[in-house]
C-alpha cells in the first residue's frame, strides 16, 4: 500500500461553485421579483418615481439605472469574477482534486459565453 494520503477536493473549487450556483439563484430571484411581483415593482416605482411628481418628472430615473445596473450587472459579474479566481487557484494546487475547480470555473465562466453567443448572433442579423 502506498504511504499517500488519497487527495481531497479542493475547496476553493467548492467555494468557487456555490458562488457561481448562488449568482445564478440571485438573478433569478432578481428578475423575478422586479419584473413579475407586483408589490415589489410597485414598491421600486413609488420610490422612484412618487405619484406627487408625475411620470413628466423623471427625475428619478437616473437613481432606478443606477440600482438596475447594479442588480443585474455589477454584483453578478463580481461575484463571477471573485468565484473564477477561486476556481483557477484551486486548479492550480497539486495536492487536491480539480474536478470541482474546473466545475466552478466553467460555471462562473458561463455568463461570459452566453452574452459572446448573443453578441454573434445580433450581428449576424442584416440591418434594415
Amino acid at each position: 500500500m502506498s504511504d499517500m494520503a488519497p487527495r481531497r477536493h479542493s475547496k476553493l473549487g467548492i467555494l468557487a461553485c456555490l458562488i457561481a450556483i448562488g449568482v445564478w439563484v440571485y438573478f433569478a430571484a432578481a428578475f423575478y421579483l422586479i419584473f413579475y411581483v407586483e408589490g415589489f415593482t410597485k414598491y421600486l416605482s413609488d420610490l422612484f418615481i412618487p405619484e406627487s411628481r408625475g411620470m413628466t418628472d423623471l427625475s428619478g430615473m437616473g437613481a432606478v439605472v443606477v440600482l438596475f445596473a447594479a442588480i443585474f450587472f455589477v454584483i453578478p459579474a463580481a461575484c463571477h469574477l471573485f468565484g473564477s479566481l477561486l476556481a483557477v487557484i484551486g486548479l492550480f494546487r497539486s495536492s487536491r482534486k480539480r474536478l470541482f475547480s474546473a466545475l466552478g470555473l466553467l460555471l462562473n465562466l458561463l455568463p461570459i459565453f452566453i452574452l459572446f453567443v448573443l453578441f454573434v448572433i445580433g450581428g449576424l442579423n442584416p440591418q434594415q
